[in-house]
């Protein structure tokens, strides 16, 4: 199963769960492929270290 989340999507799921806000440019999708705690992030946010924790816990939040 391939899901895509919006941008617009995730941004709020972080704003409540993290406390966070993003700016409207901010890209945040991620594409799951088969196995569900694998998902591929785009480039702009690999490049993106501090990223990495709340990653995973939106990966966690739209499964």
């Amino acid at each position: 199963i391939n899901t895509k989340c919006t941008v617009q999507q995730i941004s709020d799921a972080a704003e409540q769960r993290f406390g966070m806000d993003f700016p409207s440019h901010t890209q945040i999708c991620y594409v799951q492929f088969s196995e569900p705690s694998v998902a591929e992030p785009e480039a702009e946010v690999q490049q993106t270290p501090w990223y990495a924790e709340l990653w995973n816990g939106m990966v966690g939040l739209l499964k």
